[in-house]
């Protein structure tokens, strides 16, 4: 099983929830390599999707960047070049009409299932001005459904300290 997202942290936050729950998990970014020996499973950034791997399932996350001019050629990679037995592609809805002319074309067979959003979306009472309001509030890193405060570096107890930190695990190029 493997798990391919944009972010470091989603990796890292799959790599802890599979461990977490007993699933030996490997992680692989651009950043860092965490392996596990004997693991089963692995979370990566999309960057890192190894084409010549075979996977029973395969998870793509967040495909609707397949758009960004910058980064979408790793999504693009991945829906045609993933070898997998199933593979699942995780998108905005807006994303769907392209990815699916995508597999059209290859010939291959999918189904699309509608998932129906489980959090609401809170994005506050009123709009938030980087300008006024960051004077008045402590800055914070949310991810996902959780805030941490932000400390600067140096800080004691800071509490994003594991996800800052420069690994000291071996470099992938």
């Amino acid at each position: 099983m493997a798990y391919f997202g944009p972010l470091r942290l989603l990796a890292l936050e799959v790599y802890d929830k599979l461990n977490t729950e007993g699933l030996s998990c490997s992680m692989v970014t651009g950043e860092e390599t965490l392996e596990v020996p004997g693991a089963v499973c692995q979370s990566c950034t999309v960057e890192m999707l190894n084409d010549h791997e075979y996977f029973d399932i395969a998870v793509v996350d967040e495909c609707q960047m397949i758009a960004d001019p910058y980064r979408g050629h790793n999504w693009t990679r991945a829906v045609l070049g993933l070898r997998a037995e199933e593979i699942h592609l995780c998108m905005a809805p807006e994303a769907e009409d392209i990815v699916v002319q995508m597999i059209k074309r290859c010939g291959d067979q999918y189904r699309v299932v509608r998932h129906k959003r489980n959090t609401l979306a809170d994005h506050g009472e009123k709009p938030y001005n980087l300008k006024q309001d960051l004077k008045r509030a402590m800055p914070s890193l949310c991810f996902q459904n959780q805030c941490w405060p932000w400390q600067l570096p140096g800080e004691r107890g800071n509490p994003l300290q594991r996800y800052l930190r420069k690994p000291a695990s071996r470099h992938q190029a």
